[in-house]
């Protein structure tokens, strides 16, 4: 007799897999942009790693979706990390500074958030395997 097999994923796990997707596509995308830039711009890309703090938010938001079955949130997690992901893009570019000498302070304000979203994805990460919710299945995956 043939079973149908079921992976089963929680909160934890969905965060986990946005971020890894992040880091990777960060890696891959970081090299063309580090080519020819700055070194200030490479600098800041290399210690922000901004991809991880995206999928962070983006896996928390819609892991936190499927576990309260409220659509909003996974919306916010399409639309906070594609909101941020564009203003840290924004904030490297040469007009910005052709536009305004007073946003010379954003970069500096992306790269702040890029380290608090990497300590807390560190917080979740430790938080989730002590508090129940974060490890409850919310996801159903059929293994063919």
């Amino acid at each position: 007799m043939l079973k149908k097999k079921f992976f089963e994923y929680s909160w934890a796990d969905v965060t986990a897999f946005m971020v890894i997707i992040g880091l990777a596509f960060g890696l891959i995308e970081d090299i063309p942009y580090a080519v020819g830039a700055s070194p200030i711009v490479m600098i800041v890309r290399g210690v922000t790693m901004g991809h991880i703090g995206y999928g962070f938010v983006m896996g928390w938001f819609y892991g936190k979706g499927l576990f309260t079955g409220k659509k909003i949130y996974r919306v916010l997690a399409f639309v906070l990390s594609w909101l941020i992901h564009g203003v840290y893009d924004f904030s490297l570019t040469p007009e910005l500074f052709q536009m305004n000498d007073n946003l010379v302070v954003l970069p500096m304000l992306m790269a702040i958030l890029e380290i608090v979203l990497l300590v807390l994805m560190f917080r979740f990460f430790i938080r989730a395997r002590k508090i129940e919710k974060y490890n409850q299945p919310v996801l159903r995956v059929l293994n063919d």
